[in-house]
């Protein structure tokens, strides 16, 4: 059961969903609750609430709050901060965060400090990483250039994040800078570079029969992205970028095009490839991945979406295909049917043995005023 809404100058959010016992695992009992409240004309305060109950006692329950108040013109500063509670009673389970944004036409200045816990494990939701803390700043300018006919806006950002544990000890950095032209065509350029770190305390695979030894490796790589205006009839990007890659080296290179055959017909596709060379044993590998996507629009209130997309690494072929009919304002019946097959050296084949995902979901949202 799902319900959001919203009170006065208050939104609410409430969803409970639950699992049955399969071979593989238990059931359990999802609730998370959302709130957030303007309290002041710029400034907003919420909380969060999840409990994930499963069987014989445990339980994982996750409490937070978060704000944000905007001031001067374009300036936002906000924060968070959380902590989980489990059966199991451990140490090092909160985490938060603070940011700041000063930001005008010409400038952008941000910075953040995030602190997670190591035992920071919420049951609903995703964190990245765990007992770290992060200190992240980025500086742009992008000065935008009336009447000149040629260039709209060149834009120029540089930044980095540093990560370490909970004992001050470096994990990794991140290190970028790129510049963006923006024609008054509505085509664009972007070229950039970075220099990376990254910090393995124990091996991991890369591929199948690939393995990447722990240690402390250093990453350096540029990069361009190219694309036309996307509001044309017939648009497309590249994109690539080369660089040092775990004592390696590792190129991209991507590929895309657009084509509306009407006001509410699209088709596009994509290609994207990565070489790869390592100092490892079966290092030197290729991965590719072929998507390709339709929209169409019967009217306002109806469309259909679907995606196709094939990898080699998997070899699986996926289909997604989304039906969305919009029955009053504000309200939509979604159906969506997904499928995946694996292709082998034979090629495609809609066999039964050949099929690895067959899943169908009948989804009714309904607005209604209180």
């Amino acid at each position: 059961a799902r319900m959001t809404g919203q009170i006065g100058v208050t939104t609410l959010g409430f969803l409970n969903i639950q699992t049955q016992n399969t071979e593989l695992s238990k059931g359990a009992n999802f609730t998370a609750l959302r709130t957030t409240s303007q309290v002041l004309e710029r400034t907003n305060v919420g909380g969060i609430f999840t409990n994930v109950q499963g069987a014989n006692g445990a339980y994982n329950r996750v409490g937070a709050i978060d704000g944000a108040i905007r001031f001067w013109q374009n300036a936002l500063a906000s924060g968070w901060f959380g902590n989980v509670w489990s059966e199991e009673k451990k140490g090092g389970t909160a985490a938060g965060q603070l940011y700041v944004n000063l930001s005008n036409d010409l400038i952008r200045a941000e910075a953040a400090y995030s602190n997670v816990g190591e035992n920071f494990n919420p049951g609903i939701g995703f964190t990245e990483r765990t007992n770290y803390q992060s200190y992240y700043s980025e500086l742009g300018i992008a000065p935008r250039f009336k009447g000149n006919g040629i260039i709209r806006q060149i834009s120029t950002v540089g930044g980095i994040v540093y990560f370490e544990n909970q004992q001050h000890e470096k994990q990794s950095h991140y290190l970028w800078a790129n510049t963006n032209v923006r024609f008054e065509s509505g085509d664009g350029i972007n070229i950039g570079g970075g220099y990376d770190f990254e910090r393995l305390t124990e091996p991991f695979q890369i591929r199948r029969g690939a393995i990447i030894p722990a240690g402390d490796y250093p990453f350096t790589y540029a990069t361009i992205w190219l694309g036309s205006n996307q509001a044309r009839l017939f648009s497309m990007w590249f994109e690539g970028n080369t660089g040092r890659f775990y004592n390696g080296f590792k190129t991209f290179a991507g590929l895309g095009t657009t084509l509306k055959l009407s006001a509410n017909f699209f088709l596009s596709g994509s290609l994207n490839k990565n070489f790869i060379e390592l100092p490892i044993e079966n290092g030197k590998f290729t991965t590719r991945i072929v998507t390709g996507r339709l929209t169409y629009f019967f009217s306002r209130n109806l469309s259909i979406a679907s995606l196709l997309q094939y990898d080699n690494v998997s070899e699986n072929l996926r289909a997604n295909i989304r039906l969305n009919w919009m029955h009053t304002p504000g309200s939509n019946l979604f159906l969506v049917f997904n499928t995946a097959y694996i292709m082998g050296d034979g090629g495609l084949s809609l066999r039964e043995e050949m099929l690895t995902n067959r899943t169908g979901v009948l989804k009714l949202t309904y607005l209604f005023g209180v």
